[in-house]
C-alpha cells in the first residue's frame, strides 16, 4: 500500500468514524491542510511519524515490509546468515559421521 492509498484510506476510516478534518488533526498535532493534502495524496513531503500518528489516531498500525525483487533487511540477512550457519554445522556434521563409522567398525 502506498501513500496515495493510505491517505485515501484515513479520509474514509475519518469520514465514517465522524470526524471531522480539524478534529483528526488535533488528535494527531498536524495542521489540518497538512491532513488534508494527505488525505488527497498531495502531502509529498509528509514525515512517516506523521503518517505514524495519523494512522494510529484512527486505531491503525503500519506493518513494514520487503518488496519482492527488493533489497533485503539487515533481518533478512541475519535470518539467511543464520541458515548457511546451520547449513555448514550439518555438513560439517555428516562428514564428521562418515570419518567415525570406519573407526567404529575396526
Amino acid at each position: 500500500m502506498d501513500l496515495l492509498q493510505i491517505g485515501a484510506l484515513v479520509r474514509k476510516l475519518r469520514i465514517e468514524r465522524g470526524l471531522t478534518l480539524e478534529q483528526l488533526a488535533s488528535r494527531c498535532s498536524i495542521t489540518r491542510q497538512t491532513l488534508a493534502a494527505f488525505e488527497r495524496g498531495s502531502a509529498a513531503d509528509i514525515g512517516f511519524r506523521k503518517v505514524v500518528r495519523i494512522v494510529n489516531a484512527l486505531g491503525l498500525t503500519i506493518d513494514v515490509k520487503r518488496q519482492e525483487g527488493g533489497l533485503p533487511t539487515l533481518d533478512d540477512m541475519y535470518d539467511l546468515n543464520e541458515q548457511e550457519d546451520r547449513e555448514r554445522e550439518e555438513a560439517f556434521l555428516k562428514e564428521a559421521r562418515k570419518i567415525r563409522r570406519p573407526m567404529r567398525e575396526r
